[in-house]
């Protein structure tokens, strides 16, 4: 049985309805679900939500968003292909010319919800020291053993339940898993404190305040009901993290993510690689309209294009005294 919570932005607990009854699109478990935003601080959140227990049926082994390629594939595809993405990308490599995390000198770096460990790969391959936060054992362990992490810095565990030691790492990252979190502010006190004075919080996420979100509205797949407990803005994510004492850097789009439609006709092409001619004919036109919408997102990103946000967060050397939460709203 869905439960109510209390905001976990502000404990208010009057709230008003966006959406009503929105459904999974990613592999249509059963049930539906709305989208609320608190009246008192804006924030925007799945609420009634499954409870913990009923959550994990929302994520069966086949729910793979995004479709993130290996480590050892980055680019997924031929020569040309890559040749293309690559030219498609030169706007947004011109106006920032590289990834952020680029430009730090490495140091100990934590991936909360490492999955796979692609993130994890390319800070081990920049020089950071690779430590594992991911609560699947069993994904922990072939990330771990793939990556040549050791035991010591592999932490089988939910971020909300995580005890490390204080000012510990110099970069933290959470690459899509702050809207899956049943507590964020708890999570970001706790990085706060993991956190050394000068250390960054890098966050990938959807951006519900985002031009495609209000065009698609509760058909947006940034939404991914119910499993994004939490849907941030801008506003919302930056409000939360200055509350645990930590100050926006920089904000970007996420590099390389697709828009709902393209994801959409990728999801549809991959029913369509077998039975009949006409049938595989579908799929290859459904899939060059993927690559064509994926080139097009790239190039967008630079001028405003932000369905998926990238921020950076960074811990002051002085600790500024804690925001109350506000009794404003604030508009995601």
């Amino acid at each position: 049985m869905p439960e109510s919570v209390p905001c976990s932005g502000c404990a208010g607990e009057r709230f008003e309805t966006i959406y009503e009854d929105c459904e999974d699109l990613w592999v249509f478990v059963p049930g539906a679900f709305p989208v609320v935003r608190c009246e008192a601080c804006g924030l925007v959140q799945t609420n009634p939500r499954p409870t913990a227990s009923e959550l994990k049926a929302y994520y069966p082994d086949e729910y793979q968003p995004g479709g993130s390629p290996p480590p050892d594939n980055p680019m997924g595809s031929s020569a040309p292909i890559r040749w293309l993405r690559w030219l498609a990308a030169l706007p947004y490599r011109l106006r920032w010319r590289q990834g952020f995390v680029s430009g730090l000198e490495p140091g100990r770096a934590l991936d909360i919800g490492a999955g796979n460990g692609t993130r994890l790969s390319n800070l081990d391959a920049g020089g950071w020291e690779p430590w594992l936060m991911e609560p699947r054992q069993e994904l922990a362990r072939k990330t771990s053993e793939s990556l040549g992490i050791p035991g010591d810095r592999t932490i089988v565990a939910y971020a909300e339940d995580a005890d490390l030691p204080e000012e510990h790492f110099d970069l933290i990252v959470m690459d899509h898993v702050v809207e899956h979190l049943s507590d964020p502010p708890a999570v970001f006190n706790s990085i706060a404190g993991w956190l050394k004075p000068g250390g960054r919080l890098l966050i990938t996420c959807p951006n519900y305040g985002s031009l495609e979100s209000r065009l698609l509205g509760r058909w947006w797949m940034g939404l991914d009901m119910p499993r994004h407990l939490f849907h941030f803005g801008t506003d919302t994510l930056s409000r939360m993290a200055a509350e645990a004492g930590l100050v926006v850097e920089d904000l970007r789009p996420q590099y390389g993510v697709l828009l709902t439609s393209s994801v959409v006709l990728r999801r549809g092409s991959k029913q369509r690689t077998r039975g009949p001619l006409s049938f595989r004919a579908v799929g290859v036109l459904e899939r060059a309209a993927t690559f064509g919408a994926e080139l097009i997102v790239t190039a967008a990103q630079p001028f405003g294009y932000m369905p998926m946000m990238e921020v950076v967060f960074v811990k002051p050397e002085v600790v500024p005294q804690r925001l109350a939460p506000s009794s404003e709203a604030i508009h995601s």
